[in-house]
């Protein structure tokens, strides 16, 4: 009797994958609900920011999209910092070098190299 129920299950698990328009996805789902391991929405973030203790999650979102927008632009802009960076490294490593040459990539040559590498079945 348990071959029985096993082999339905498996037709019926089988039968919702091949009916999935994102068969991944759906693996995934299937395995959740057999293992009993599916997860509830979280509902009590708190995030604290510049405006204070953020809980909505509309305003969470809206101050991860500022600081990720923003944090390029303020590293950049905070150039003290980068130069107290580089004392330490100098300090760390005195026998290297003191100069760090950097090469021009382009596009083109970003592209021709990734064309070159070997495809790798994963």
């Amino acid at each position: 009797m348990r071959k029985v129920i096993n082999l339905a299950k498996k037709l019926y698990y089988d039968k919702q994958i091949e009916l999935s328009s994102n068969r991944v996805k759906t693996t995934w789902k299937i395995i959740k609900d057999i293992t009993g391991k599916t997860q509830s929405p979280v509902t009590n973030i708190k995030i604290k920011s510049d405006a204070g203790i953020l809980t909505n999650i509309n305003d969470i979102a809206k101050a991860f999209n500022i600081y990720f927008t923003n944090i390029a632009e303020d590293l950049n802009n905070n150039s003290s910092n980068m130069a107290k960076a580089w004392q330490s490294l100098k300090r760390s490593y005195p026998e290297s070098s003191s100069e760090m040459k950097l090469l021009l990539v382009t596009e083109i040559k970003v592209t021709d190299i990734t064309k070159s590498l070997k495809h790798k079945n994963s």
